[in-house]
């Protein structure tokens, strides 16, 4: 029920969450790029992104395993493949084991 005196509802204007808790109320459309605390470390920055991440990752899982696919989104539990390139390096002298394992103990015959 709406009385006649009520305010129209205008449509919802969301504002940036890092900006808020900085004291700032900045609109969220167009801003994530140019966020001066997009990179803050305080504790309720924290909070939001860890916020984020588990509210991404329940959207993932109300999906189901095969819309993400179909959208050619990828897993977030799978990084995204690298090329494969792997380069060896030996050990710096110093580093070597001072008492390297020795062999085995030949077997002593018991002479009686």
């Amino acid at each position: 029920m709406s009385c006649p005196r009520e305010k129209p509802e205008t449509p919802r204007q969301p504002k940036c969450t890092r900006c808020r808790h900085h004291g700032l109320v900045v609109p969220q459309k167009g801003h994530a790029k140019k966020c001066p605390f997009s990179r803050c470390c305080c504790w309720k920055c924290r909070l939001i992104t860890e916020r984020t991440r588990i509210n991404a990752m329940q959207r993932q899982l109300e999906r189901g395993p095969g819309e993400a696919e179909a959208r050619g989104i990828p897993k977030a539990s799978e990084p995204p493949e690298a090329p494969s390139r792997t380069v060896t390096r030996a050990p710096p002298a110093d580093s070597r084991d001072p008492d390297p394992p020795r062999e085995p103990d030949p077997p002593q015959s018991q002479s009686k």
